[in-house]
């Protein structure tokens, strides 16, 4: 493995290497002097990822190694790593998270999970298959989002897939619902007797969650009520004025985001090209036209529209009317005297 012919021979660069079933244990490979290249002999089969670094900044985009044989992998998880084939091993990947997602998956699949995203600090988002993956999954993304252990690991998480094709903004409120029922279960399951620690974890959680999304208030309020934990009536009376104007926020964002992002609608309707009757162009424009302002109101967003067309004459012949949204030759109007009559 050769980084680059015009590095000084004292720079130090390390380069790493970690299996993909276990990505908590890294092991630096031996780098061969004098050169830019290094010695990786691995003892165990699988699948290994291999970073280069200069300290804590990556280098290079990290390279995936595969070792044939039978790496001991447990889990669906696990195993759909350790599948060559990138087509096969994706569509594994995906089928194993949604399985997760669903309340199917093992605990081994979560925590490796939860290593493979702690990865993201060494390595781009883009690099590692199984947060390509993620980023399709957003109801799994939101669990691992509520079950954060501290804001260290929330922003790994939420940074992270941010830098891929996903906005947190879009996942859905019923996903934000289910992740905090699978705490719910998961903390009271753990703490059969501490009632009292099970809600101030979920209520630690949820704030760090509302912090980076003010929206996520909106779900967590009703849960929460839901759930008995409403003190009082003057409470639930708070949470509905409140609800409004956060949910107003949350729109708001969703559409400034996408802004930033340039995210644009650039399909445009287009006439067909026949030359049907004069009737049938007529109409098939004003469609056209139609649904030109719908597309138009939906760049500008839902707090603003656009302005009206202008109103036609007070007095007008129909033959200039048809003039007007005539589309080809063959539809405009015939020549001779045409009849005037007064428009609204």
């Amino acid at each position: 493995m050769r980084v680059t012919p015009d590095l000084p021979e004292e720079t130090q660069i390390e380069v790493t290497a970690r299996r993909f079933v276990a990505p908590d244990e890294e092991i630096t490979l031996t780098r061969l002097r004098p050169g830019w290249r290094w010695l990786f002999e691995p003892e165990r089969a699988g699948s290994w990822l291999i970073t280069a670094r200069d300290g804590f900044v990556p280098i290079a985009r990290p390279v995936a190694w595969f070792v044939p044989g039978d790496d001991g992998a447990q889990g669906a998880l696990a195993m759909s790593m350790g599948i060559a084939d990138e087509a096969g091993r994706k569509t594994a990947m995906l089928a194993a998270l949604e399985e997760i997602a669903a309340g199917r998956g093992s605990e081994e699949d979560m925590l490796l999970l939860e290593q493979s995203v702690a990865l993201l600090d060494h390595a781009d988002a883009s690099a590692l298959d199984v947060v390509r993956a993620l980023a399709a999954v957003p109801k799994l993304a939101a669990r691992l989002a509520v079950r954060a252990f501290d804001s260290d690991e929330l922003r790994r998480l939420w940074e992270g897939l941010e830098g891929l094709p996903f906005l947190w903004e879009l996942v859905p409120l019923s996903a934000w619902r289910s992740a905090l029922d699978a705490l719910h279960t998961e903390l009271s399951e753990a703490l059969p007797n501490r009632p009292d620690r099970v809600w101030s974890s979920i209520g630690l959680a949820a704030d760090r969650v509302n912090a980076r999304l003010p929206a996520f208030d909106v779900v967590y309020q009703p849960w929460r009520i839901s759930k008995g934990q409403a003190k009082t009536r003057a409470d639930m009376v708070e949470i509905a004025r409140e609800q409004p104007a956060v949910m107003e926020g949350h729109i708001k964002e969703y559409w400034s985001t996408l802004r930033l992002r340039n995210i644009e609608n650039t399909h445009w309707p287009t006439l067909p090209q026949p030359t049907p009757t004069r009737l049938g162009c007529f109409f098939r424009l004003r469609s056209a036209q139609a649904g030109q302002r719908a597309n138009l109101k939906q760049l500008t967003g839902p707090f603003s529209s656009p302005q009206p067309p202008p109103r036609p004459a007070r007095f007008t012949t129909t033959r200039a009317r048809l003039s007007k949204y005539a589309c080809c030759a063959n539809c405009a109007p015939s020549t001779g005297s045409g009849s005037t009559r007064r428009t609204p």
